[in-house]
């Protein structure tokens, strides 16, 4: 049954080009660790997370996603439970309290939240129809957003937070929001960026100030983005070869298996693998974006729009922050940087919009 499910409701291209980005991901995982103490550790966990994942594509393509809208808000409020329980019983690393230990394994809810949030905000706006262009049921959207937003800056996770936004402004566009109102709230947010500065950790602040200008803090804040610049330019045009690139195996990259290893990838397989890379995203957001004018109902075109945005905005700012053009966050590169919880939340999204499209021409 499964099976059959599975296979009325697949999409082939995009199944394929996700699966050579995960295979790219498995091989430069393994580059970029395989000289430590246990240089299959993260490799192995990483492939464990693999399987789940497929596992849990073959489960997503055969649930009806009316499923997901029909409980949507029971899920929200789990999801801000969740988010809640991290400040009680998370577990900190780097700074942050991002994870929750169940069962003997970490996750993020905040990952989490990007799924829930785009079906509640996606049930939300096709109730009121019409109504959305009053800027009474606009501020509904922002509360519904705005509350899980909240919790996730202040785990502190500002990366998860910029991906939201995007979000909520694409569906509420599609929604039929008018565009002065929209164009009101970046107003607005503009206005008050002096004031949520004040607000940020200092490490945030830092990170901030030096992406505009890294040499003035080069052994600090800055360290980071410099590094993965010399790396990136380091690769030239054909790369140095696969575990071959010395700014990744020496080590100078830092979190060069997460947040920096879109930089560790262009050092070994250079410009011309860089462009190979981006194209395969390019082809995963035609696909999934070109679902969007072919879906009638307004709920499943609203989820697609939000998970394509969310895939989006995390390869626009993972490989922005990698080459200087957006601060430094911690946001993971799709189905390339290590981290299971992360790669189950973009399967779920890739899994959701192929149920979304076969399900609704």
């Amino acid at each position: 049954m499964w099976k059959q499910q599975f296979a009325e409701h697949i999409d082939y291209p995009t199944v394929i080009i996700v699966a050579l980005l995960v295979c790219i991901g498995l091989a430069m995982i393994y580059s970029t660790t395989h000289t430590l103490k246990s240089p299959y550790t993260y490799f192995n966990k990483q492939l464990l997370w693999v399987i789940l994942a497929v596992l849990w594509l073959i489960i997503i393509t055969g649930i009806d996603y009316n499923f997901f809208y029909r409980y949507a808000w029971y899920f929200y409020l789990l999801n801000i439970l969740l988010l809640l329980a991290v400040f009680i019983t998370g577990h900190r690393a780097m700074g942050a309290v991002r994870w929750l230990n169940i069962l003997g394994l970490k996750f993020q809810p905040s990952e989490l939240s990007k799924i829930i949030i785009i079906f509640a905000l996606g049930s939300y706006l096709s109730t009121i129809g019409e109504n959305i262009k009053q800027v009474k049921f606009i501020i509904g959207a922002l509360i519904i957003v705005g509350i899980p937003m909240g919790l996730i800056v202040k785990q502190p996770d500002l990366g998860t937070a910029m991906v939201l936004v995007p979000i909520l402004f694409v569906m509420l566009f599609l929604a039929g929001a008018r565009i002065k109102h929209l164009v009101s709230i970046i107003g607005i947010g503009i206005l008050a960026s002096p004031f949520l500065y004040m607000t940020l950790k200092e490490y945030q602040k830092k990170r901030l100030l030096v992406f505009l200008d890294p040499e003035s803090d080069p052994l600090g804040a800055g360290y980071n983005i410099i590094q993965s610049k010399i790396a990136i330019g380091s690769g030239g045009l054909f790369g140095k070869g696969w575990l071959q690139g010395t700014q990744t195996q020496l080590e100078f990259i830092p979190e060069h298996h997460t947040d920096f290893i879109f930089s560790a990838f262009a050092e070994e397989f250079g410009f011309c693998g860089a462009i190979v890379l981006i194209i395969l995203y390019g082809l995963l957001l035609y696909r999934l974006f070109s679902w969007i004018k072919l879906i009638e109902d307004k709920q499943g075109m609203l989820a697609i729009a939000g998970l394509a945005t969310l895939l989006t905005a995390h390869i626009f700012i993972n490989i922005g922050m990698t080459i200087g053009i957006m601060p430094v966050t911690g946001l993971p590169l799709p189905f390339i940087s290590y981290g299971g919880t992360a790669l189950l939340t973009f399967a779920t999204a890739v899994g959701l919009a192929m149920n979304i499209h076969k399900r609704s021409v």
